[in-house]
Parts: structure tokens; sequence; C-alpha cells
């Protein structure tokens, strides 16, 4: 009787045409936004390091900065390993120190000395110049990738499909903090002085159109949203919401980075090789950069966001961990822009080779 009472009055009460009326949508809206906040403030604490090395070289024990950002990165890198080991099986404590090792050498192998011109490799005690080269670093991946292989063949548990997973987002997350590291840190010894090679406000650029699709995209598909994306991966994703959070994501880039190139060119994305840019063939080519930039990051957050979310549904897991309550783990935060730093690893490579 009393189930009959209740479905009377659902059938009853107005439906609600706004989705943000609903108690549920509303609390998850709430979630979502704190965590933004809360991961804009940590990239704050966590770009202003490199920001004080790349433009305040005359502060005494200015590296010390730069050695924050790099231990940084590294408790980042970590963090991620172990969730992605947890999720694929690689749970013992042996697999776990030989794949966090494996995985922090690889980040830490400087490619070219070209590339990380910031302390630590520029000492001459760590002789890590020595051997800056792109093909040991092939070498090195290759090798990593054999023992990714061995250690998920003899293990029942892991097989070959969680072994080839975990060793794809473990390069994506070695490229993709070499990205971060070297857009932060790396600098570039002109006849002026010393100047930043990349920008630090490259890193909060791209930080920047990846919050706003992510956001934008989940309240545009709220709203509107009507067409799954992607079904089997994200059930929750809608095309409309998508094109919502990419348009101002898009837009939010262009005025962004143009902006600091009209009016600040020192501090623009991509500082030094823009400038460089400008110089040689005019301002044209680095607006039309811009503009592509800003059009491809958003949609590599997006496509980041359903890799790892593929990844789930795979592994038939919701989180990777439970490290931050109510949130999961450090890879559900940073799915989107770990694949954009990855991104931008190449774009760097193209530029300084």
């Amino acid at each position: 009787m009393k189930e009959k009472t209740l479905e009377e009055k659902q059938l009853n009460e107005p439906k609600v045409t706004n989705p943000f009326k609903s108690k549920e949508t509303k609390q998850n809206f709430k979630i979502r936004l704190f965590s933004t906040f809360v991961l804009l403030f940590l990239l704050f604490a966590y770009v202003v390091s490199g920001a004080l090395y790349t433009y305040r070289q005359d502060l005494n024990y200015i590296e010390i900065a730069a050695y924050a950002s790099f231990i940084c990165s590294i408790f980042l890198i970590v963090s991620s390993t172990f969730e992605m080991n947890r999720a694929t099986g690689y749970k013992k404590w042996w697999q776990q120190m030989i794949t966090i090792f494996l995985v922090i050498f690889a980040f830490m192998y400087p490619i070219s000395s070209s590339m990380y011109s910031f302390d630590f490799y520029s000492q001459e005690w760590t002789n890590l110049y020595r051997w800056a080269q792109p093909w040991i670093f092939s070498i090195i991946i290759f090798i990593i990738f054999i023992i990714y292989l061995l250690l998920a063949i003899t293990d029942k548990k892991i097989g070959f499909v969680k072994g080839g997973i975990n060793f794809l987002m473990a390069l994506i997350l070695i490229i993709a903090y070499k990205g971060f590291t070297i857009a932060s840190l790396s600098l570039i010894t002109t006849s002026t002085g010393t100047q930043t090679a990349i920008s630090f406000n490259t890193i909060i650029w791209i930080w920047m159109m990846i919050v706003f699709v992510d956001s934008f995209a989940y309240i545009g598909g709220t709203i509107w949203g009507k067409t799954k994306l992607a079904p089997k991966i994200s059930p929750k994703k809608t095309w409309e919401g998508t094109a919502f959070g990419w348009s101002l994501a898009f837009f939010v880039g262009v005025i962004y980075s143009l902006m600091f190139y009209f009016f600040a060119r020192d501090f623009a994305p991509f500082s030094h090789f823009i400038y460089q840019l400008t110089i040689t063939s005019g301002i044209g080519y680095p607006i039309l950069l811009y503009i592509l930039f800003s059009f491809i990051f958003p949609v590599i957050g997006i496509l980041g966001d359903l890799l790892y979310s593929w990844v789930k549904r795979t592994l038939n897991i919701k989180d990777f961990s439970k490290i931050i309550p109510g949130h999961g783990g450090v890879l559900d935060r940073l799915d989107s822009i770990t694949l954009a730093w990855a991104f931008l690893f190449i774009i760097i490579v193209i530029l300084m080779f």
C-alpha cells in the first residue's frame, strides 16, 4: 500500500524541466566545480615553481624552485603508476617497485641536452648530458616494453591485454611529464641573456582549455545533451555537451594566447619560438599556430577523457583509486591533461629539433 501511494505521489509531481533542479545533479555539479577549483589551486602551486625558476634567475637559490617542480612531477608519476599497476593486476610489491623505477628512470632520462637546460641536468656531478641521445631513449622504452611484457605473461592475473594497457599508459605518462617539465623549466641563452624556452604560461593555457572543455561539456550535456558521444565508453557524454565545451575552450584559448602575444609577449605560450617565428615570418603564422593549437588541445582533452574511460571499462573498474575522497584517484583527475601534455611533448620535440 505504501509503495502504491509513493508511486501516485511521483506521478502527480510536476516534471523537472530544468535538470539543475535535481538534487543529485546539483550535488554532482558542486563536487565537480569544487574539484575544478582544487585542481586550479594545485596547478598554480605546481606551475609557480617553474615560473619563478625561468623568470627570476637573478634570485639566490632559485634552483630550489626547479627541484620543487621536479619532485612534484615524480610524486604524481609514482602515484599514477601505482594506480595503473593496481588496476591492471601488477599488485605485488616487487612488480610495483620494478615498474615504478622504470617509469621514473625513463622520465628522468634527458633525450637531448638542448631540451634539458635547467638545474640538476646542468650540474657536472649528474653527468647526464653525456648520455643524452634520442636513440638511447628509444632503446630504454623498448626495454621497458619487454619487461612489462614478461611481467604480464608470467602472471596469470595480468595477461597480455592488461600488460599492453599498462605499458601504453606508462608511455603516455612518461612523455606527458617530460612535456610538462621541459615546458616549465627549460631555458635558452641568447645575446640578451637567459630566457625561458617555452614559458610556464603554456602549461596554464593548455590546462585552462582542458578545464573549460571538461566543465562546460558537462554543463552543456546536462542542459541540451541528447546524442551519445561514445555510449559504450562514457554513456554520460553527449555530442551537444562536447560541442558546447569545445567551443568555449577554443574561444578562450584563442583570446588568452593572442592577448599575451600582443600585450605581454615574454609570457606568451611557446614564447621564444613564437618570438623567432614572428621575426622570420611576421605575425600571421604565430596567430595561425595559436588558433590551430586552441582547436587541437581541447580535442586532445576530450580524447584523453575517453581513453581513460575506455581503460576503466576494459578493466571493469569505476575509479583508479580512492586517494581523493569522493573523486577517485590521481589518474581520474588528470586523465585529460595527461594526454594533452603528451601531445605538448611531441610539439616541443618538433620545435627543439
